[in-house]
C-alpha cells in the first residue's frame, strides 16, 4: 500500500496538479520527514501500548487520511503537502509495531496463549513458551509479505489508473472541480478509493485481534487469580 501511494502520488499526480519538481521535491521532503518522526514515535509508542490497538489506530488513521487529504483536499499545493506529512506519519509507523506483536512469543504470554486453546497438549507445548525462533519466524513473515506487496505495486498500480481511461464516468459524482478525486480528470480515483479501503480492512483485521488478544488476556489472569 506504501509503495504504490508513493508511486502514483509523485510521479503523477504531483505533475497533474501542475507542480513543478522543486515544489513536487518538497513533498517528498516532508513524506521523508514524516516518516522519520513516524518510525520513531511509534517505535516508543510500541513499549507502552497494546500492539493491536496501536496497529488499529495507525490502520484507521491511515486510510481517513487517505480520504480526506488525498481524496477531498489535494486539489492544491496545500492539500499536497498536507497528506505528505500526515501520511508520512502514519504510514510508515506499521512497522515499527511488529517488536510489538512478536515480544510476547518470547514470554509467558505465549504459553498462556497456547494453555488457553490446547490445554490437553499443553505439556508437549511447553517448550514453545520461550522460544526465540518464534519471533524471528514471525518477522520473516512480515517481511516476507512486505515484499510481495511491492512486487504487486506497479502492475496494481497501472491497472487501476487505467481502468479510468477506458471508463467515460467516474464512480463519484462531483458537483465541483475542487476535490482531490478530480485532478487528472479522476484519473487517480479509483486508486485513492484502493488505497483507503486497504487500509480500511487493515484496521479491521486489526480490531479483530485487538478483541481477540484482550479476551485471551483476560482469560490467562483470570486462571492465574484462581490459582493464586
Amino acid at each position: 500500500m506504501e509503495r504504490i501511494s508513493e508511486l502514483i502520488f509523485y510521479l503523477a499526480f504531483a505533475s497533474d496538479l501542475n507542480l513543478n519538481s522543486s515544489t513536487s521535491s518538497i513533498a517528498l521532503a516532508l513524506l521523508n520527514c514524516g516518516s522519520v518522526i513516524g518510525r520513531l514515535a511509534t517505535g516508543y509508542l510500541s513499549d507502552k501500548i497494546n500492539p493491536w490497538f496501536l496497529g488499529l489506530s495507525i490502520l484507521a488513521s491511515t486510510s481517513a487520511a487517505t480520504f480526506i487529504l488525498w481524496g477531498v483536499l489535494s486539489y492544491d499545493l496545500a492539500g499536497l503537502l498536507s497528506f505528505s506529512l500526515a501520511y508520512g506519519i502514519l504510514a510508515s509507523g506499521w512497522t515499527s509495531t511488529w517488536n510489538g506483536f512478536t515480544k510476547p512469543l518470547s514470554r509467558k504470554y505465549m504459553y498462556a496463549l497456547i494453555r488457553w486453546q490446547y490445554s490437553n497438549f499443553v505439556n508437549s507445548l511447553n517448550p514453545l513458551a520461550n522460544d526465540p525462533n518464534l519471533s524471528t519466524t514471525l518477522f520473516g513473515v512480515l517481511l516476507f509479505s512486505r515484499g510481495i506487496g511491492n512486487i504487486f505495486s506497479t502492475p496494481i498500480s497501472s491497472a487501476l489508473t487505467s481502468l479510468h481511461s477506458n471508463s467515460t464516468t467516474s464512480s463519484f459524482t462531483h458537483t465541483s472541480n475542487h476535490l482531490g478525486f478530480d485532478v487528472g480528470g479522476g484519473k487517480f480515483e479509483k486508486m485513492i478509493v484502493y488505497v483507503g479501503m486497504c487500509f480500511a480492512g487493515a484496521a479491521l483485521i486489526a480490531l479483530v485481534g485487538w478483541v481477540m488478544d484482550a479476551a485471551i488476556r483476560r482469560r490467562s489472569f483470570g486462571r492465574q487469580e484462581q490459582q493464586s
